[in-house]
């Protein structure tokens, strides 16, 4: 299928789905769900916003990708979650991969969380301006590792404890907050 640039694109299938941005257009809101397979992407996606749902993962890590806002990410059964933008990264929705491993890079930038809880079984995080997970409903197990390579600090806020089973890097003397909310 064919879209314009600036366009909503919304896509539902009943297995995977395999998506692939055209070069050189930006798509205001991405909207993909697979009801019993992953999702995945053929190359790089430039769009304003991203929410998708899957059942047996979803891989949405290339290193060209410019999307700005997760409006919220669930997979049900298998396979976690694995997003990355070359861009700001704001986490406006809910983030859900229980028992299962989450993934968030921000490359070259800054990742905050305006609203919404990540929830799943392992947790890790990658930004370089700032890594802000500060919501008071985000459930992790363990968090695998946290790294924030240039300035900002990381901050990561659990709703009720969380073991630390990877690296946590806030290089270069950043500020370093890690919060129970019911300890």
């Amino acid at each position: 299928f064919a879209y314009g640039d600036g366009s909503n694109v919304t896509l539902r299938n009943l297995g995977s789905i395999d998506f692939g941005g055209i070069p050189g257009y930006t798509i205001n809101a991405l909207s993909l769900t697979s009801d019993t397979g992953a999702i995945s992407q053929g190359g790089p996606i430039a769009a304003g916003s991203f929410f998708a749902k899957a059942a047996t993962g979803i891989a949405f890590g290339h290193a060209g990708n410019a999307i700005g806002t997760i409006t919220g990410l669930t997979n049900s059964i298998s396979g976690g979650i694995l997003f990355a933008t070359f861009s700001n990264l704001d986490l406006a929705g809910n983030i859900s991969a229980a028992g299962q491993e989450v993934l968030l890079v921000s490359i070259g930038h800054a990742m905050t969380q305006s609203s919404g809880g990540i929830v799943a079984d392992t947790l890790r995080a990658t930004a370089s301006t700032g890594l802000s997970l500060t919501s008071a409903t985000n459930n992790v197990v363990n968090i695998a590792g946290l790294t924030n390579a240039a300035s900002g600090g990381i901050a990561y806020t659990d709703a009720d404890g969380f073991r630390i089973t990877g690296d946590i890097n806030a290089m270069g003397g950043q500020a370093l907050s890690l919060t129970v909310v019911n300890a």
